[in-house]
């Protein structure tokens, strides 16, 4: 096969889906493709574990129609609920278990990809996908603080997953003649039981997984009639803008003053809901409007970026921890 090349590979892990983008040294593409959620935490251990499977089988099934081999490789997986040092290693575990070389394959939070796609110094990632998460990267590339992504019962916070509960509680609370009828309470009934359903409540009883929960934010975000609704995009947009001021805040005491905030997930591609959030953090920070950026390519080219400056380099472009630390466990850079 000749000379060991040195292809690139971003993996934008999520709680609903995943994308896999093969590049070329230069970061041109070579193939993208997506399986299903590698979450843990979204899906559990056991249908995470086998969607990673998946994805590493169609690389294989990719290098092969490039004359190539895993050996070939060197990879950022950047993925969902990965948040400490005992998920980065049930992670680990999962790409060893797939034949993948951990010396070429790093493993780290989606949020940091988002963040390499808009801005390459420090900066605040906000994420409002399945699930959501912040976190700050200061000047020289250390993960400074992280706020969220605690999980769904506790945490992740105006995230599709709260917002569809949010909805979903509402939707019950008016089944059980406790709520004023609503606008979106017809569309909670129509996705959830069909045809007629005699109840609401059996029907919502059978959502186990996060990811069931987070497509009702549809609704919660697009129903403009609803009163409902815009009380829950409201309340997420405070959520979300008070996790970016208090990271803007957390750089600025660190001399990082004029850091960009990204905004990315599936949420923020809803421009009336992004300009909310947008608002709220104008109106909670002194940043200008130019430094509040949406993150509207894929991660995956973030992560293609930190890729290529880590085969140019020698190393990753991102200081200690690479594991998102928690205000009380983390370390100066």
């Amino acid at each position: 096969m000749g000379a060991a090349r040195d292809l690139l590979l971003a993996v934008d892990g999520g709680g609903s889906s995943t994308e896999l983008l093969l590049a070329d040294a230069e970061g041109a593409e070579l193939a993208r493709f997506q399986v299903g959620s590698t979450s843990f935490k979204s899906v559990g251990p056991d249908a995470a574990r086998a969607e990673i499977g998946e994805g590493v089988r169609r690389l294989r099934r990719e290098l092969d129609e490039q004359g190539a081999a895993l050996a070939d490789v060197r990879g950022v997986w950047g993925l969902s609920g990965c948040d400490s040092a005992a998920d980065a290693a049930a992670y680990r575990s999962a790409l060893t278990a797939c034949g993948l070389d951990l010396e070429r394959h790093h493993v780290c939070n989606d949020a940091l990809l988002a963040l390499r796609t808009v801005a390459d110094g420090a900066g605040v990632v906000v994420v409002a996908g399945t699930g959501s998460v912040a976190l700050c990267v200061d000047a020289g590339g250390a993960v400074a603080r992280r706020i969220g992504g605690w999980g769904y019962q506790v945490s992740d916070l105006g995230s599709g997953c709260w917002a569809g509960a949010a909805l979903l509680r509402e939707a019950l609370l008016h089944e059980d003649s406790c709520r004023e009828d609503d606008p979106a309470f017809a569309l909670v009934r129509e996705a959830l039981a069909p045809e007629g359903a005699s109840c609401l409540g059996e029907a919502a009883a059978r959502l186990t997984r996060a990811d069931e929960l987070a497509a009702l934010a549809r609704i919660a975000l697009e129903c403009a009639a609803s009163p409902a609704c815009e009380d829950i995009r409201r309340q997420a947009a405070r959520y979300l803008a008070g996790y970016a001021a208090s990271l803007v805040r957390a750089l600025s005491e660190r001399g990082d003053a004029e850091a960009v905030v990204a905004l990315a997930g599936g949420l923020f591609r809803n421009e009336r809901f992004r300009n909310l959030v947008v608002d709220e953090i104008l109106a909670r920070t002194s940043l200008p409007a130019r430094s509040i950026r949406h993150v509207s390519t894929s991660p995956a080219e973030g992560g293609i970026r930190m890729a290529r400056a880590w085969a140019r380099d020698g190393r990753l472009p991102l200081g200690k921890p690479s594991i998102i630390m928690p205000r009380h466990e983390r370390t100066s850079a």
